[in-house]
């Protein structure tokens, strides 16, 4: 769920306006404080994805990603932070 950069935002945005959720964050901190606002289930679990990272580095293109996922570094840290699961490292 987090963290989206505008690029990934907006193609996230189309998937999920269907359940009418507007992507508003950017960071895991912006994304709790919705959940805060307008509530959650009990059974709740987020996690950092390799896959997200990658995304707003890369797009969704089959290439290598290199180096270029170094300066995602510090969101993937923010992430873990505050609380979300680790699945890359």
């Amino acid at each position: 769920m987090a963290p989206l950069d505008e690029r990934v935002r907006a193609a996230y945005g189309e998937r999920l306006a269907r359940y009418s959720i507007r992507p508003d964050w950017r960071r895991f901190a912006d994304y709790f404080a919705r959940l805060e606002r307008q509530g959650i289930a009990i059974n709740f679990a987020s996690y950092v994805g390799a896959t997200r990272l990658r995304e707003m580095v890369v797009g969704l293109t089959d290439r290598a990603a290199g180096g270029a996922l170094a300066p995602l570094r510090p969101g993937r840290a923010e992430g873990w932070a505050r609380g979300g699961r680790r699945s890359l490292r």
